[in-house]
């Protein structure tokens, strides 16, 4: 499993107030389709920039870079890249 961190341009609606808020309208949605989840990376975040910050799980079957070279292409995300694998002490 890989890990695609996504910023979006705007915070979704009720984010910031703590209110469970759809997984970030459009984009959430539109991943919904392919079968990915977006997940907020600062759950219950009450700053509105922490609240854009999200992430996807990316099976290993599926194609990490285009999922994340996809998300980048959206005009309401800001940012998408692959998270680098955690590095042993």
């Amino acid at each position: 499993m890989s890990e695609v961190i996504v910023q979006l341009r705007v915070a979704p609606p009720g984010a910031v107030a703590g209110a469970p808020a759809s997984p970030a309208g459009a984009v959430g949605a539109d991943l919904l389709r392919t079968g990915l989840r977006l997940e907020p990376l600062h759950p219950g975040a009450t700053d509105p920039a922490s609240a854009t910050w999200y992430r996807v799980d990316v099976p290993a079957d599926r194609d990490v870079q285009a999922v994340a070279a996809a998300l980048r292409e959206r005009a309401d995300v800001r940012a998408a890249y692959v998270k680098p694998p955690a590095a042993t002490p």
